[in-house]
């Protein structure tokens, strides 16, 4: 087997597309064994139709729990997405994540209902018959702010600024590296 340019390039670590991408990109993905985000079961729909190949494709599901932006908002919503995933059985649901709006304020009101309502939609999936091995919410605040031993934030994280040592916010100068 070929390697692919990831490994010809020393890249062994999992890749993960945290945005949204056009469905027929989604060879691209399988090809270099990159994650894709998911979130709306049209896509889903529309990248099975165009895929040709039997490689398997992983998806990490999107809760939008606040942020606005993309993700699933509600259970009708999670068990449409899950269904048409479970259509194609090259389809493979590795992830569930969100994106916290406010970890690098002080005022922590916010991220609570946020967080909450993260546990909550992992409920959901839960009750469609969907328990993902990587279960992520934590950002670089979240992470600094909020350390395992304090909150449980799941089994991965997302460190992104505070990789190049720098605080998230002047709010979380105390919390930095």
């Amino acid at each position: 087997m070929r390697p692919s340019l990831c490994e010809k390039n020393g890249i062994d670590a999992p890749i993960l597309v945290l945005g949204p991408i056009r469905a027929t990109d989604i060879v691209v993905a399988a090809k270099y064994h990159i994650s894709l985000t998911v979130f709306q079961p049209e896509w889903v729909e529309q990248a099975s139709q165009g895929y040709q190949s039997e490689e398997p494709v992983f998806f990490h599901i999107k809760c939008d729990t606040g942020m606005g932006r993309i993700g699933i908002r509600r259970s009708d919503e999670a068990k449409a997405l899950v269904e048409q995933i479970k259509k194609d059985e090259r389809f493979v649901i590795e992830g569930a994540f969100t994106h916290f709006s406010t970890a690098d304020e002080d005022d922590a009101t916010y991220f609570e209902k946020q967080y909450h309502q993260f546990e909550t939609m992992i409920g959901w999936l839960a009750e469609y018959g969907i328990h993902p091995n990587i279960i992520h919410c934590g950002n670089s605040a979240a992470t600094l702010k909020y350390p395992a031993a304090k909150r449980n934030l799941f089994n991965m994280v997302r460190y992104g600024v505070a990789m190049y040592g720098m605080s998230p916010s002047p709010e979380m100068k105390d919390h930095s590296i």
